[in-house]
């Protein structure tokens, strides 16, 4: 028989588990109409409420999270993300921290290096990652954190065969195909191109799979694939050597987060509108070019999703013993005019 947790509860009632946690152990800040719905739902599903004063019992569960901040404006809200995990969790004896790298990739990653042995050294129950494409070093560095029974889970990226715990990301492959589907609704008979961020990334080699894989069910033909490395000025400059050496491209998908700078290019060189854009993630500026017709539409991963899960599904690895998929995918959206 499956046993009944917090989460259960909060699900059957749809509200968060803090709440819930609030009903259980008779604490301020809830109604008495709200703690009376949870304790009879918790009596319905044979909860036991004693469960719920563990936490309370057991060791302080200190969860750590590093973050390369690499692009703000997504990587914030991953951080809020997380933020918010922490926050509702807050009741359960977790103490959540987030350790924020910024700067170049090279000295960035040793910095993340040095803190996961810091944080090995102070002992803590679990680490996320979202780290810099480098992944040197990383392995090593799980295999000793892991030894004492530490958790670790990779963020918005994964590290296959690191030995790390779970991973929490994007479905590269569904979000490629759907991109294709796109292009091919908006343009018919292309012929299309692609770029991508790096290819040695696990996220980024699954978009393009899955948008040429689609591509070819469709019968639509790919021009070129170019990379892009995530760099700004890279990205502009592969803009225009792609309709140089390519005009006739009717359709683009931009699989990273260089969508804007992609985008500042077309129109500057009057392709806007012309050639049909299907971006990645949300920022301001896309959504101003969709209010533009110059991205048709945009492929979004909900970062703030991301680093939220991660908080969740850590506890429940650490703290109610249960075991996360090996991969959990947020699924992507495609982002519209009407839905923008």
């Amino acid at each position: 028989m499956k046993k009944i947790t917090i989460y259960d509860i909060a699900a059957e009632l749809n509200i968060s588990t803090a709440t819930v946690n609030r009903a259980l152990n008779n604490k301020p800040q809830i109604s008495e109409k709200t703690r009376a719905m949870v304790l009879a739902k918790a009596e319905e599903l044979g909860y036991s409420i004693n469960r719920a004063a563990k936490s309370l019992a057991r060791h302080m569960i200190r969860i750590d999270f590093i973050i390369y901040n690499r692009v703000p404006v997504f990587h914030n809200e991953v951080i809020a993300g997380a933020c918010k995990a922490f926050s509702d969790l807050s009741d359960f004896n977790v103490q959540g921290e987030i350790h924020e790298i910024t700067g170049t990739e090279f000295f960035s990653h040793q910095n993340i290096l040095d803190k996961i042995q810091e944080l090995f050294d102070k002992k803590h129950d679990g680490l996320l990652l979202l780290a810099t494409f480098d992944t040197t070093g990383f392995r090593e560095a799980f295999e000793r954190y892991k030894k004492d029974g530490f958790k670790v889970a990779m963020v918005n990226s994964d590290l296959v065969g690191s030995g790390r715990d779970f991973a929490v990301r994007q479905n590269d492959k569904l979000a490629g195909r759907m991109a294709a589907e796109l292009l091919y609704r908006f343009t018919s008979t292309g012929p299309v191109a692609a770029f991508s961020g790096r290819s040695d990334i696990v996220g980024h080699m699954q978009s393009i799979s899955g948008f040429c894989e689609e591509c070819e069910r469709r019968s639509l033909p790919v021009a070129a694939i170019y990379e892009n490395h995530d760099d700004s000025e890279f990205a502009a400059y592969n803009t225009l050597r792609l309709f140089r050496e390519h005009p006739e491209v009717t359709g683009l998908y931009v699989n990273s987060a260089n969508s804007e700078p992609v985008c500042r290019k077309i129109v500057e060189l009057g392709l806007g509108g012309k050639v049909k854009l299907v971006t990645s993630d949300l920022f301001d500026e896309i959504r101003t070019y969709m209010r533009q017709d110059v991205v048709q539409a945009t492929i979004f991963q909900d970062p703030f999703r991301q680093g939220y899960l991660a908080v969740e599904k850590m506890y429940q690895y650490i703290a109610e013993g249960i075991v996360p998929e090996d991969v959990i995918f947020i699924e992507p959206t495609v982002i519209l005019q009407s839905n923008i």
